[in-house]
């Protein structure tokens, strides 16, 4: 029993694999960029329609339409559990850091997760905190200072396009039954931007894999270093 002690009490602390979080990440986060790029083809038609771009017949027009709606419904499920596994991916990354010694920078697990949910907060502060996830496990794994402009890109145009659907909705009332007092002119200006801000949506969940993809595998090569120490 004693000569086991020295064992264990020199073990270094291992971490846990990401890779099956990041699996579901990807499968969500796909559905939810398909989802997008529906309902961004099917406004888009919209605004070519509303801007006389494009004639069709009325059961096309009407198609469209449905396209868009039950893309919509799709999207509604896809991103809550993209956002989910996005939650649940970032807390073990930071709780793998701390694992094998995070510097002060690294907030705490549930501090990477709730900054999403405070107002005001959410709106830098998730950038920052991946931004230094990413900083510590990239020098940990050996790669030194990897550039991090990717993730300053993927945050800007969330903040972007959320600002783009923002206007869009303040103009028409809703972004799928428009006030019937809307002009055309307002309208078709909201379509094209509800468009951007679907397109560019898609844009950010493949940047958000991206990000996520390259942290797993620097926490992958961690943990192989250290398993073979």
């Amino acid at each position: 029993m004693s000569a086991a002690e020295p064992a264990t009490a020199d073990a270094k602390p291992s971490i846990r694999d990401p890779s099956g979080l990041l699996l579901w990440l990807r499968i969500f986060a796909g559905a939810a960029i398909l989802a997008y790029l529906a309902e961004g083809v099917a406004k888009g038609l919209t605004w070519a329609l509303y801007a006389r771009y494009l004639a069709l017949a009325r059961a096309d027009a009407e198609r469209i339409d449905q396209l868009a709606t039950y893309a919509g419904y799709a999207l509604m499920a896809a991103f809550w559990l993209s956002a989910f596994m996005t939650l649940r991916l970032t807390y073990r990354l930071t709780k793998n850091l701390h694992t094998v010694g995070g510097d002060s920078d690294i907030p705490s697990p549930g501090w990477a997760v709730g900054c999403y949910f405070v107002p005001l907060v959410n709106l830098v502060m998730p950038a920052l905190l991946v931004n230094r996830i990413w900083r510590r496990t990239h020098q940990l794994s050996g790669e030194g200072e990897k550039p991090s402009a990717i993730i300053g890109w993927w945050w800007g145009l969330w903040i972007v396009t959320a600002i783009c659907s923002w206007i869009a909705t303040v103009m028409t009332g809703s972004s799928h039954q428009p006030d019937a007092n809307v002009s055309r002119e307002t309208h078709t200006i909201a379509l094209a931007l509800f468009t951007t801000y679907l397109l560019g949506r898609a844009l950010c969940a493949v940047l958000l894999l991206t990000i996520f993809g390259q942290l797993v595998r620097a926490q992958r090569a961690i943990r192989d270093f250290s398993m073979f120490d």
